[in-house]
């Protein structure tokens, strides 16, 4: 009798139990059909889906899900795409990395089809600023494609037109042989249209066209040359020409410098007489030779004998080859020299220059108190009267010196038709380290 009630007690329980979950169910349907019958609740429920797919699909391989892999491929060239002619655009980037991001056999394939593009299409921008995007074309589905940068910030500018004068510049000098020269440099037009924005066309300082020597041969040369512009610090600009490069013509000779003539006279002369007047062919002569050695070249010296130079006579004599020249036009030229009576004149407080000192050290100046000299000058009176305080340069060579006291001669730089005395002939000179 017992065990009938024990059993039919836990079959009560077991029913209650069951009604209470289907009460619960119940609930949990009535809950949903109202939700689902909600707009605002099927939206929400759309969105974070979608949300969950794109984050699956976008940026699985950051957690490294699967076998998808990213490369970068380095300097891609930005294709820009709006109206060259009527506008600048200033701020676009002329090349972007690209990263791929997908599966390894994908990206093998978009890298060996070279097919990719980036791009920026302003087409329908108007001036102004803006911020426009990269764009990535024609990449192999399954692949995700980043440009670096992403955006670029740009300022679109009407372009305007501008006409200037044209010169020309010598460049890659270094490439041409340093025998030549080039001369006669002619362009086929000596004005050019501009192109860009106001500002820029504002900055310009001069357009020139570059011409390249590089290894140019003797003789006659025709070739192109390229237009820049360039503001007046010398930066080059970004400025449209039309045309881009104008023809050149010019003549490539053997390089030469004209040097003058400086006589040096030398020699006995019989007491009482010195040079009254003298006269040269030419006065200077055409040096040929490598541009390194003539354009250190100030004059020539040339020795002339007295005994050599009979008084009023034409006499031939030879130029001589400076050191490292090729050769001299003309070779020789004619000398004529007539002597008269001399004279003399003193000149006073003619400065002395101390020449040749080493770089560490120095003149004492409160030790070396003697810094000018008088010059007692003979010649005639013809050329005497021509003579000058500048033309006498008195100076003391200190070159190998160190520091102390030194007794130095002092020298005379000066036309060398007249015989000099100096007063002091040396000096005193106290040298000390810096």
């Amino acid at each position: 009798m017992q065990a009938k009630q024990n059993g039919k007690k836990i079959l009560d329980f077991f029913q209650e139990k069951v009604e209470q979950i289907k009460e619960l169910f119940n609930r949990i349907g009535r809950i949903f059909d109202s939700l689902f019958s909600d707009n605002r609740f099927l939206i929400l429920i759309s969105f974070l889906g979608a949300v969950a797919l794109f984050v699956t699909i976008n940026f699985s391989w950051l957690l490294g899900n699967g076998d998808n892999q990213g490369e970068v491929i380095t300097n891609i060239p930005v294709i820009q795409i709006y109206d060259k002619d009527s506008y600048v655009v200033e701020g676009l980037p002329a090349f972007a990395n690209l990263t791929l991001i997908g599966d390894t056999t994908d990206i093998e394939v978009v890298k060996s089809l070279k097919q990719y593009q980036i791009e920026i299409d302003l087409t329908g921008f108007s001036p102004g600023e803006h911020i426009v995007e990269l764009r990535v074309k024609n990449i192999e589905p399954g692949v995700t494609a980043v440009t670096d940068p992403q955006q670029a910030q740009i300022t679109i500018t009407p372009k305007v037109t501008k006409q200037t004068g044209v010169s020309y510049e010598l460049v890659n000098k270094a490439n041409l042989n340093q025998n030549y020269d080039v001369e006669d440099v002619k362009l086929s037009q000596d004005t050019v249209l501009m192109k860009g924005a106001q500002a820029t066309l504002e900055r310009v300082a001069i357009v020139q066209a570059l011409v390249d020597v590089t290894n140019l041969e003797l003789g006659d040369f025709k070739g192109k040359a390229q237009l820049v512009a360039y503001d007046d610090r010398g930066n080059k600009l970004d400025v449209s020409m039309e045309p881009s490069s104008v023809d050149v013509t010019a003549n490539v000779v053997e390089y030469s410098r004209i040097i003058p003539i400086i006589p040096v006279f030398g020699g006995n002369l019989p007491e009482g007489k010195a040079v009254k007047n003298y006269s040269f062919s030419r006065n200077a002569v055409i040096v040929y030779g490598p541009r390194n050695v003539l354009d250190t070249l100030t004059s020539i010296r040339l020795p002339l004998n007295y005994p050599e130079l009979p008084d009023g006579q034409d006499v031939v004599v030879n130029i001589p080859l400076p050191a490292g020249a090729q050769k001299i036009e003309p070779a020789t030229i004619t000398v004529n020299v007539t002597y008269g009576n001399t004279t003399e004149e003193t000149f006073m407080d003619i400065p002395i220059t101390a020449q040749n000192l080493a770089k560490e050290y120095e003149i004492n100046s409160e030790q070396t108190p003697i810094t000018d000299a008088t010059v007692k000058v003979v010649g005639t009176p013809e050329l005497l009267r021509l003579l000058t305080d500048e033309q006498l340069k008195l100076t003391v060579n200190l070159q190998g010196l160190t520091a102390g006291t030194h007794e130095v001669e002092v020298g005379i730089d000066a036309p060398t038709y007249f015989n000099y005395q100096i007063d002091p002939k040396t000096i005193t000179i106290v040298i000390e380290e810096k």
